[in-house]
């Protein structure tokens, strides 16, 4: 994972009228493909919802081991009516979303867009501490400093954009205090 996943809102999410458009861009066919898949593979008791459990077969067959609260949170995150499962319809928003989601690069580009203000050629810590200041609750003070120490600057302290690419797709957080 890279640290540009910690910057929430700053990384294109889409609302709930990206979503809806995302599935009126869908064609009969993908929506079909979709409803089969969802039948098939994750609806396994045939209710018309995928339950955590049925979340965690899934999961168990791909090689995975998810926890109860980690099968609960990937639930929470998609069910918009909040009955503790995913519908069809959810599912299908899910999917046409995931289908434009926007790719590392593109999410890179807007990361340093928003910290590069000023359109300058560089930035400097003190431009991404700025920003991640006002999202404390997406990446904690102490995992700023590590993603901070990390960074690549020039001997005048600058960041170029390809150095801060460079440290966006690495993840110094994997082993800090705050995860151990």
């Amino acid at each position: 994972m890279v640290w540009s996943s910690y910057m929430g809102p700053f990384l294109v999410a889409a609302s709930a009228a990206d979503a809806e458009t995302a599935v009126n861009n869908l064609s009969e066919d993908q929506i079909n493909e979709f409803r089969s898949a969802f039948r098939r593979i994750f609806d396994v008791d045939g209710d018309g919802t995928v339950s955590t459990n049925e979340l965690g077969e899934v999961m168990r067959k791909l090689g995975q081991n998810p926890s109860e609260e980690e099968l609960k949170e990937m639930i929470d995150e998609i069910d918009r009516d909040g009955n503790g499962a995913i519908d069809f319809n959810e599912f299908l928003e899910m999917m046409a979303k995931q289908m434009n989601a926007p790719t590392l690069d593109q999410e890179i580009e807007e990361a340093w867009r928003i910290f590069n203000f000023e359109h300058q050629e560089t930035i400097t810590k003190a431009h991404i501490r700025g920003i991640m200041d006002n999202l404390r609750e997406f990446l904690s003070e102490e995992d700023l400093e590590v993603v901070l120490d990390n960074m690549e600057t020039d001997e005048d302290g600058r960041i170029t954009y390809e150095t801060f690419s460079k440290s966006m797709r690495t993840n110094p957080l994997a082993v800090t205090p705050s995860s151990q």
